[in-house]
């Protein structure tokens, strides 16, 4: 009998978009709002790498738009060396 196939399915992900229009005065809130698309990014990889899925599929927008931070590139590429690490594609 064969095994399931486990994936991850993750949609427009936007990293590091800038959040116009919150007008936030703490500093507690503008650093979470700064990080927010890089810790959503690491709870999907920790998802795949707890429950050890087959395969992560990224649909949507991986980045705002063509003119993307390099912070966005690099944050990126280090989530998906750990998946490469543990035998994810």
């Amino acid at each position: 009998m064969s095994r399931p196939v486990r994936f991850v399915h993750a949609s427009d992900l936007h990293l590091d978009t800038t959040l116009k229009g919150v007008d936030a005065t703490d500093e507690r809130v503008i650093s979470a709002l700064v990080r927010a698309t890089f810790d959503a990014l690491d709870r999907v990889i920790e998802v795949c790498l707890d429950r050890k899925v087959d395969f992560l599929v990224i649909a949507g927008d991986l980045y705002n738009s063509s003119d993307h931070s390099l912070a966005a590139e690099l944050a990126f590429q280090r989530q998906m060396q750990r998946l490469s690490a543990a035998g994810i594609g």
